[in-house]
């Protein structure tokens, strides 16, 4: 028996015309995810801490339920806390970076996978879901919940594979400025104009320093990794001491990515404090998925 790693349940408001004319009434949407990983690679799953074979790779499954109005797609991918080095995701025989996913309306899909190309040692891994973004939505309701919308997951990985060379990443955690007290309940990142955070950012432009806000509502100081996900590539950008209780604020100038259609940033803490729990604990805190001025 598979051990369930994540079950997660999302839900979102839909439009549906009614057939009188004009009228519209609000349809709720469901979407489950959930996550298996094959029982012959435990070690402690009430420790979220798992091995992979002699070579390197752990095997699971995703699957996708969904309760919707239409077809999704939905994108898969994955990284590590404090290493560049890429996740490959292999599924039916294709190693990629990310996967997009079919699921048809009122449906279930399930896909297995194997994660690849790890470098060896103890690492957290985390594997992201989210609704693929089509270019060609015209509705604004669905584009900001696309938008807004991805489920997240994370284990120890312990890699058995001594020919995956490793790529640290290097240099010393920065102490954020802090610009006030935190927003109670509400983990997320946002992108402002302006240092005083007053013009929230709907369009990103190549080479334009922005401000990114950081909301920490937790009771623990973190040491945190910042990565920014290109469509669905990863790049670190910043590692980061975010104070507990806090907003704090972060410099952005993006470059070289005029050819990139989407961004989001990503954020993944580890609490400085001890904590009570058999699991290695982290927050993870996450952007919307901005678009990126084509002009």
């Amino acid at each position: 028996m598979n051990h369930v790693l994540i079950e997660r349940d999302e839900k979102s408001i839909d439009k549906v015309e009614l057939p009188e004319e004009g009228k519209m009434k609000k349809m709720v949407e469901r979407r489950k995810v959930e996550i298996d990983i094959d029982k012959q690679y435990e070690i402690d799953k009430n420790k979220l801490a798992f091995k992979t074979d002699q070579n390197g790779e752990i095997k699971g499954s995703y699957k996708l339920t969904h309760s919707t109005q239409k077809d999704e797609k939905k994108i898969i991918y994955a990284f590590l806390e404090d290493d560049n080095s890429p996740i490959l995701i292999d599924i039916g025989g294709q190693k990629e970076q990310y996967h997009i996913i079919e699921v048809p309306k009122n449906s279930e899909k399930k896909v297995n996978f194997t994660l690849t190309g790890i470098p060896s040692g103890e690492h957290i891994v985390y594997i992201f879901g989210e609704k693929y973004l089509e270019k060609d939505i015209q509705d604004e309701l669905e584009i900001k919940q696309t938008q807004e919308a991805v489920t997240q997951n994370y284990f120890a990985l312990n890699v058995l594979n001594k020919r995956a060379k490793s790529s640290t990443i290097e240099g010393n955690y920065t102490l954020l400025k802090k610009v006030g007290e935190s927003i109670t309940g509400i983990n997320i990142l946002e992108l402002y104009e302006d240092k005083s955070l007053s013009k929230e950012v709907d369009i990103i432009d190549n080479n334009q320093e922005y401000y990114l806000a950081i909301n920490n509502p937790s009771k623990y100081n973190l040491k945190s990794h910042l990565k920014l996900i290109t469509e669905y590539g990863i790049e670190e950008l910043k590692k980061a001491i975010v104070l507990k209780n806090s907003k704090m604020i972060l410099p952005i100038t993006l470059e070289r990515i005029s050819d990139i259609e989407t961004v989001r940033f990503i954020l993944v803490g580890k609490p400085m404090e001890d904590i009570d729990v058999t699991f290695p604990a982290r927050i993870i805190e996450k952007s919307n998925r901005y678009f990126v001025n084509k002009k």
